[in-house]
């Protein structure tokens, strides 16, 4: 049936037959109307999947005992996850999860992808190459203990075991997977840190991020890590530096420089 009939017959016409009857048209202009009207439909699409899982995060954290990951960096992390669909994605520093498992939700909701988390949960770790002020709280063995215990419940829990791969090792000791969209680095804040950039951040491809966490910590490991991302094709994005956040984010434009 023609569009005209369509018109004719009293159906309601779909949006591009009501604008192709509405007004005369060339084949080129109305394959362009097309194209707008049906990217318009996949951002409207992207929007309310986003705020479903926005809802979904928000509801995540609600239950969380300990972390540190605040509802903004949680969100800035699924909306990257969203928006490039990366097939690996890759924290180092999981702890209770409450920033891997905002992640997890990000590719279950994708239907695809895998986030891969790196922490060794031994206080011996955590301290190496802290000042003593850093020590104290995390030189005990057994809140690292707890931690892992209540990540794993939590990873069931919200039924993203499918999306998660747990690494409990160093992470000098995890060999860096070939290709990486997302790298979220809140590790050990002391050298390690650098030596977490310089191995992990040469695998983000191009359009990629890189998100440095607690990019103010003293000792200038972190501030070291900024400067090998900019000196290696990453150009900074964004910092947030308020109400609890303290992390920044930066994006692969070119393999090197």
């Amino acid at each position: 049936m023609s569009d005209g009939s369509a018109l004719s017959s009293g159906r309601k016409p779909g949006l591009v037959n009501r604008i192709r009857a509405a007004t005369p048209v060339s084949r080129r202009q109305f394959d362009e109307v097309v194209a707008q009207v049906t990217q318009i439909r996949r951002s409207i699409d992207v929007i309310a999947q986003r705020e479903n899982l926005f809802t979904k995060i928000e509801n995540f954290l609600g239950t969380m005992e300990g972390g540190w990951c605040t509802a903004k960096k949680a969100h800035a992390l699924a909306s990257i996850i969203v928006a490039l669909r990366p097939a690996l994605v890759l924290e180092i520093g999981v702890w209770t999860g409450r920033s891997l498992i905002p992640m997890a939700l990000a590719c279950r909701e994708n239907k695809f992808g895998k986030v891969i988390g790196i922490d060794p949960y031994k206080a011996v770790a955590s301290v190496d190459g802290q000042n003593a002020e850093s020590t104290g709280w995390w030189s005990r063995q057994q809140i690292h203990d707890d931690a892992l215990k209540y990540f794993r419940g939590k990873v069931a829990e919200f039924d993203v075991e499918d999306y998660v791969e747990l690494h409990v090792q160093p992470s000098g000791d995890v060999e860096p997977p070939r290709e990486l969209g997302l790298l979220h680095v809140d590790g050990n804040h002391g050298p390690q840190a650098l030596r977490d950039v310089e191995r992990f951040a040469p695998r983000v491809h191009v359009g990629g991020f890189v998100v440095l966490d607690d990019i103010g910590w003293a000792g200038g490991a972190v501030s070291a890590s900024v400067t090998s991302l900019l000196a290696s094709g990453f150009v900074h994005v964004r910092t947030a530096s308020t109400d609890g956040d303290d992390w920044a984010m930066y994006q692969r434009r070119s393999a090197s420089v």
